[in-house]
C-alpha cells in the first residue's frame, strides 16, 4: 500500500549523503481538532532525484515545501518474524523561502482536514 504526497511542508533535519540518495527526516505538523493542538510526526526519508540536490545544501530545521513524494508501507521477513515499516521517499521539493526557521506552518482553511502530507 502506498500514498503520494504533494505540496506539503515539513521541516528537514540529519541529511547524509549515502551516494545514489539521501536520507534524513522530516519534521511535519497536523491539527487535532478536538483538542486544539498540533500533533508532531517524525518520518525517516529518502531525498531521491531533484529532492536530492536540494536535501545536500540543508541545515537542520530548513523548511521545505514537499512538491512530489510517496509513503509506502514496507516489510520482510526475517527469521520466522515479520517487519513492517513506513518509507519516504522524496522527489522533489523546494526550500521555502517566506518561513522562518522555527514556528509552526499556518493552517489555511482548505487545509484543516487534510493530513500534512
Amino acid at each position: 500500500m502506498s500514498f503520494q504526497i504533494k505540496d506539503a511542508y515539513a521541516k528537514v533535519y540529519r541529511v547524509e549523503d549515502k551516494g545514489n540518495y539521501c536520507a534524513g527526516s522530516l519534521n511535519t505538523y497536523r491539527k487535532d481538532k478536538q483538542k486544539d493542538e498540533y500533533i508532531n510526526s517524525w518520518w525517516n526519508c529518502k531525498f531521491v532525484g531533484k529532492a536530492k540536490s536540494v536535501a545536500e545544501g540543508l541545515q537542520d530545521k530548513t523548511k521545505v515545501k514537499i512538491v512530489s513524494a510517496i509513503v509506502e508501507n514496507k516489510s520482510y521477513e526475517k527469521d520466522g518474524q515479520k517487519r513492517n515499516w513506513l518509507e519516504v521517499v522524496v522527489f522533489d521539493m523546494e526550500v521555502d523561502g517566506q518561513a522562518q526557521t522555527d514556528g509552526f506552518y499556518p493552517v489555511r482553511d482548505n487545509e484543516e482536514d487534510s493530513l500534512p502530507f
